[in-house]
């Protein structure tokens, strides 16, 4: 691909289709509908030194490659997506804005602040068996979206900001755990109480059944968790269903509300096994003393199975870590 660099770099497109690099030492004003930067040796430097950048986009940014300035960069687009070869960067405060979706499957990055605004989805992505999109932050991380979804690891040296009606840190596909029969005993003989009662003889056979149900991963165990961390405070806020699912919400301070009469589920995906009993008589009622019979070997007082304990079995760490965790505005199924 070619190369366009310039002092300062103003930019009035349709749309803009970059495969080499786009380069400004002082900052860069991009107006268009729509950029894509293609592959991942695409490069578009937005400033080398510390000059404040914007983009804006009447159509979709999509990133596959290096999208970076030095100084504040604001982007504004109908659409941001970074694919999973792709960053985008700012060594002072990175904010995006989006009249449609954010989706993240690179890395995010601000020295300073990042700032990302999303009107409908901001999804952090993973695949099933590995993380994908990092959000990092040197000081603070601020998102707003209407439905916000991680599946990766977002971290903030400073606060993590977050506010959605629908939130979710989760692992990838949910949760997968099933339930299968994982040991079946055989039908026990525990005790016979035979006895006379005029004029006829009685027999009583007690018996009994174990097994056990066990929880266990289809597909197997999730290879990692999907985390958002942050060195200060932590706030989840303005929900109306939130959940976490399999993933890890840790700072000093934790602080989650809802906006009244919302729910949030926590969930650690830990195993459980379920152990039952199953008990059964075996009455016989002999003509006197037999070996005629009125009832022969008649199977009664079975209780079909009672669960006799339950056990946890496996974790994989999950949860919300706090020194001072506060929360309302919502009921709490954990």
């Amino acid at each position: 691909g070619a190369k366009l660099a310039g002092n300062t770099l103003t930019v009035n497109a349709d749309a803009i289709d970059n495969t080499g690099r786009i380069q400004a030492l002082a900052g860069s004003t991009v107006n268009a509908a729509s950029l894509t930067n293609h592959g991942a040796s695409s490069v578009v430097l937005l400033a080398t030194d510390n000059s404040a950048s914007t983009m804006t986009l009447s159509g979709a940014l999509t990133n596959e490659g290096a999208l970076h300035g030095g100084g504040n960069v604001t982007i504004n687009a109908a659409s941001i997506s970074n694919s999973d070869t792709a960053g985008i960067s700012s060594l002072a405060n990175l904010n995006l804005n989006s009249s449609g979706a954010i989706s993240n499957a690179g890395a995010l990055y601000a020295g300073s602040q990042l700032n990302a605004t999303a009107a409908t989805t901001f999804t952090n992505s993973a695949t099933s068996s590995a993380p994908q999109g990092t959000l990092d932050s040197g000081d603070s991380i601020n998102i707003s979206a209407n439905t916000f979804v991680n599946n990766s690891s977002i971290n903030a040296t400073g606060n993590i900001t977050i506010s959605a009606a629908t939130l979710r840190n989760e692992t990838p596909g949910g949760d997968t755990r099933e339930w299968y029969r994982s040991f079946t005993g055989s039908d026990t003989n525990t005790g016979t109480n035979s006895y006379y009662n005029f004029p006829d003889q009685y027999e009583e056979q007690y018996w009994s059944k174990d097994w056990s149900d066990s929880q266990r991963y289809a597909g197997g165990t999730p290879a990692f968790k999907p985390q958002i961390i942050s060195s200060g405070t932590l706030t989840l806020q303005n929900f109306s269903t939130a959940s976490n699912l399999g993933g890890v919400i840790s700072a000093p301070t934790v602080t989650l509300s809802g906006n009244g009469g919302a729910s949030f589920t926590n969930n650690d995906l830990s195993l459980e096994r379920k152990d039952y009993r199953q008990s059964w008589e075996i009455y016989t009622h002999y003509i006197a003393l037999g070996p005629a019979t009125y009832d022969n070997h008649v199977r009664r007082n079975d209780n079909g199975g009672v669960l006799q304990s339950t056990t946890s079995i496996g974790s994989i760490g999950a949860g919300i870590f706090a020194g001072t965790l506060n929360a309302g505005g919502f009921t709490l199924t954990n």
